[in-house]
Order: C-alpha cells, then structure tokens, then sequence
C-alpha cells in the first residue's frame, strides 16, 4: 500500500513521521473519498517509540506501512526539533476531536472498536445525524484468531467513511493492519487509543495551556496513577537513552571509535527528507479551539 505522498517527511529514531501541519493533514483526510480501500492512520507518541526499540522492533513496519504517520507528543516533537528537525504536532486527541466537530456530517457513517457503551451513548446524543456502529471485542483478542475475524468482518460488513480503532496500542495498529492486508474494506481507519474518551467529555483532557508546556503525560498520571504510573515514570524516560544515542550517532567520525563507534553503528536514525515543496507555508499545527 502506498503511503500518503509527503512534503516533506521526518525520521526520527527510526519512526517515518509526517512532515504535514495539522490543517494538511485534515485536508487530505477529507480529500480522500469514503469508497477508497481501506488504509489506516497511526499517531505515535513516546510509549509507542519505546516499546518500538525495547520489545517490538517487528512493529516497526506497521508504522512504515501506515497511510499516515503524525507525532503524537510534544516531547518527541521537542527533541526533533532540538536536532534541527521540524517536526509538527498532530496528535490523535486533536484530530479525533477534529473531524467530530467540523469534518463528519448528516448521514455520515462510523465505526468503532473497542471504547465503552457510555462513550458510545454520549457521541450519539451530541452528533444525532451520525450513524455510529460499534463493537467491542474482549479482552486480549489479538492473541485469539477467531476474536481477531470477527472483529474484522464486523469492518467489512459495515462500511464506514472512518473506522476509530480504540483498542490500545500495539492492538490497534495490528488490526488496522489485518483489516488492510484483507483488502475487503473502505474507509479510513483511525488508531486513536483513548481519545474518543476525549471528544465525550472534554473536561477529562488536560487544559491547553499544560498541552502547550507538554505536560499533558503529567495530567493524565496524575488522573490515573495506577494505571499510569509505570508508563511515565518507569518505561517512558528511556526515550533519553534513545535520543543520546541518536545524537551521537550525528557527531563526526573522528569522534568515533571503540565503544561508542559501535554504539553509533546501532543508533536510532534521525533524518529530515525534504523534496522540493509546491505547497505554501503550513498552517500552524494546533487546531483551533
């Protein structure tokens, strides 16, 4: 499957993210019609980088394979740009929240995976001319072949202009990724974790002003410490030993040798790829609100 032509593209940490601003990115969400095969959109943010490099390297060709790859993370965006890399933020809170409020219409059909009832019943109160189908496939259903196809035909029987995949990451993205490679399905899947959540009951999400100091990892932990704490405070900082890695891997050779030469040799890639742009200068990536 082709991958949405980019202009320019970021690899960071060996992550091929979009170079598009938020408002290109909608546009050429809204530009590709309902009726197209089936492709997916990822959003990464720190916890999927890691888990990448620590315990899930495979995956990384899910992401590569993905029609849309965003960063997810004002952390990650910082120390892209820290390495002269202009990253934008189009995180899939904002663009979930989005197409919700300004891109879905009347008589547009949806659906979703995973999520909850009660989130399911609030969205279909405040967007009545919706038409949103839903299905919940049990716990752990990734490992379970037979889950895996009922949850894929139940996207294949019920075309849908999106297709919000709301079942955690790496479930999601492995989904998205069957349900493409099937081949039987259209639409635009969507890999959105939980924020569908966030669309239901805005006041759940950290205030603005904490998303634009990238403390929103902080609001959430402090909401949810159980479930949270080992994610932030324990898994997620070795996204600092990563990026040592990969600026070293940028220093000149001379400084290399022994160790640290090997060191670099397996380094996470940080590499900007720009191709003449015939686009005008993107909008800003924050939506408005």
């Amino acid at each position: 499957m082709e991958r949405l032509p980019e202009t320019p593209s970021i690899r960071f940490l060996d992550v091929h993210f979009s170079g598009r601003g938020f408002q290109s990115v909608v546009d050429a969400i809204v530009r590709r019609h309902p009726d197209d095969p089936f492709a997916f959109v990822v959003t990464p943010n720190v916890d999927h980088v890691v888990r990448i490099h620590r315990q899930e390297r495979e995956y990384l060709s899910i992401y590569d394979r993905a029609w849309l790859c965003t960063c997810d993370s004002r952390v990650l965006q910082f120390l892209a740009r820290i390495m002269w890399l202009p990253m934008p933020l189009v995180s899939g809170s904002d663009l979930v929240a989005h197409l919700f409020q300004s891109v879905l219409k009347a008589g547009d059909t949806v659906s979703v995976i995973g999520s909850s009832r009660e989130i399911i019943d609030v969205l279909r109160k405040r967007h009545a001319g919706l038409s949103i189908h839903h299905y919940v496939p049990p716990f752990g259903f990734i490992h379970n072949d037979k889950e895996v196809e009922k949850t894929v035909s139940f996207v294949e029987t019920v075309p849908a202009r999106f297709v919000f995949l709301a079942v955690g990451s790496p479930q999601q993205e492995l989904l998205a990724t069957r349900i493409e490679q099937r081949g039987r399905s259209c639409g635009l899947g969507l890999c959105v974790g939980n924020s569908l959540a966030f669309v239901a009951r805005p006041r759940l999400r950290a205030p603005l002003w904490l998303r634009r100091l990238g403390l929103e990892w902080a609001h959430r932990l402090m909401t949810e410490p159980t479930r949270l704490w080992r994610r932030y405070l324990v898994n997620d900082p070795y996204i600092f030993v990563l990026y040592a890695r990969a600026w070293g891997a940028r220093l000149p050779k001379r400084r290399t040798s022994g160790r640290f030469a090997a060191a670099k040799r397996t380094a996470p890639a940080a590499v900007f790829i720009a191709p003449p742009r015939t686009e005008a200068r993107e909008r800003d990536q924050h939506p408005k609100s």
